[in-house]
This record gives structure tokens, C-alpha cells and sequence, in this order.
């Protein structure tokens, strides 16, 4: 959503459904659970991304309930509450680590834009005590696309940023950068609000940005003067779905994708 006033300080409302992008949200860090995830995390050759989930935690945890642990432990990967992968660990591992892999043309590759979330499950036999299962629930990660500031405001007759952030790298097999075009649209009064330059914007594997592990493009947009019609107004701005060419599989996760809606 964004807000634009004009200099009378009419208030201008211009809501922004991108149908194509989602949010993006860094890194998850441990909060009060002993599960994480982390990431993306580009492969060296650059035909693949990951995710990773951490559980040594989880696992220490289990050891000062059991110290004769011995059973295995199940590592879950989920997508809005749906399974897409699943590790089993052998007993008396000292390891609790595990990755899922975009790009390789499985489940999971058609999950983008979702919140993910990753569970250890044990069973732990305390001394004495009936075996109990034992589970810990990392925090969600989304993985997607998303439109900064909303509400953005845009002054009348000024310039303000719209910026797309995605934490899903742009990568195409074999080719050590590529781009995926974003389509602009402004459907209604193009006479209200505009890009400054042109309609269609790039997104690039070097727009990726490996400290924070996001990829940002930034579109100007300008409010333009209307004397004539100096009132509040309600607008949209809308991409087109993505249309990847070729680039294998790391690519295409990117087809028909479309942004969740901005409130």
C-alpha cells in the first residue's frame, strides 16, 4: 500500500498488488527454540540454492535429558505447514544438521513465497521413566519476495522509491549471471502516478547481496500534478507473472510466480 500527498496535503491512497513478487525476510535466528533455519545459501558451481536447519541444540538438549541416548533423530522441512523433505539421523550421532536444496526440480522448488519451518522429533527414555517423544519447531523463514515500505508515501509532482527485495537468488544453470525481467504495470489513469524511465526492470544474479542474502531493485516512481484533479484517488500497481527463459531448473522455480498481497 502506499500513501501519496499531493501539496495541498490531499492524501492520495495507492495500493500496491505485485503479481509477481513476495516478501523477503533474512536470516532466522534462534529465539526461543533450539531449531533454526538459515540461509540461502548459493552452491559453489551456482546451479543450486539451500536452506539450512540447525538442531545441535535440540540435540544437546536431548543428551542432558538422556545421556544414553541412542535412538535417531528426524529432521522435517515444511512449506506453509506442509511436509517437503525429511532426514533421519543415526543414534548416537554428534551431528544435527541438514539442508534443502532448491533448483534440483523437487517439491520443494515450487514453494517459493512461502513460510518455511523445519521440526526435530527424538524419543527420549529418561532413567526409569516411559519413553517420551521430543519435539522442537524451528521459527518461520520466508522465502520470497516482498515490496519494502508500505505504505509509501509520494508527494504530488515529486519522486519517491518503490524497492523489491527478494531472498531467492537469481541463478541460472551454468551461467555466472543472469536476470529475470519484471513487467511494470499501471493499470487506470496513467496520468496519476508513473515510472520515471521505463516499464521493465532486471533482476540479476549480481544484484545479490551476500552479507544480508537478498537481491534489491529499486523503481522510481513519480506522482504526477493534476490541478484538475486534485483529490484523493485509489491506484494499482501490478507486475506480470515472471516468465524465466530457459536457465534449468534453478531458473524456472521462478515461472508464473506472483507476489503475495501487500495489506
Amino acid at each position: 500500500m502506499v500513501q501519496q500527498w499531493n501539496k495541498a496535503g490531499l492524501q492520495v491512497l495507492l495500493i500496491y498488488l505485485c503479481n509477481v513478487w513476495g516478501f523477503v525476510g533474512g536470516a532466522t535466528l534462534p529465539g526461543n527454540t533450539d531449531v533454526f533455519i538459515e540461509g540461502p545459501d548459493i552452491a559453489p558451481d551456482g546451479n543450486s540454492f539451500s536452506l539450512s536447519c540447525s538442531c545441535m541444540d535440540f540435540l544437546r538438549s536431548i543428551y542432558q535429558i538422556d545421556p544414553n541416548f541412542a535412538d535417531s533423530i528426524t529432521v522435517e522441512f515444511f512449506s506453509n505447514g506442509n511436509s517437503v523433505s525429511s532426514t533421519t539421523f543415526n543414534p548416537g550421532g554428534l551431528s544435527c544438521a541438514t539442508q534443502l536444496v532448491f533448483g534440483i526440480g523437487g517439491t520443494q522448488d515450487q514453494a517459493i513465497n512461502t513460510n518455511f519451518t523445519c521440526k526435530a522429533t527424538a524419543t527420549v527414555s529418561p532413567a526409569g521413566q516411559t519413553p517420551t517423544p521430543t519435539v522442537s519447531t524451528s521459527n518461520d523463514f520466508y522465502l520470497g519476495f516482498t515490496i519494502e515500505r508500505n505504505p509509501l508515501v509520494v508527494k504530488e509532482g515529486e519522486t519517491e522509491e518503490l524497492k523489491v527485495i527478494s531472498n531467492v537468488p537469481i541463478l541460472c544453470k551454468n551461467t555466472p549471471d543472469c536476470c529475470v525481467t519484471l513487467n511494470l504495470k499501471i493499470p487506470g489513469n496513467k496520468n496519476n502516478i508513473a515510472a520515471i524511465s521505463t516499464c521493465n526492470y532486471d533482476m540479476c544474479t549480481s544484484n545479490w547481496m551476500p552479507g544480508p542474502r537478498q537481491a534489491t531493485l529499486t523503481i522510481p516512481l513519480v506522482a504526477n500534478k493534476d490541478p484538475a484533479d486534485d483529490v484523493d484517488k485509489d491506484m494499482t500497481v501490478e507486475f506480470d507473472p515472471l516468465r524465466p527463459a530457459g536457465g534449468g531448473a534453478v531458473h524456472q522455480i521462478l515461472d508464473n510466480l506472483k507476489i503475495p498481497k501487500v495489506d
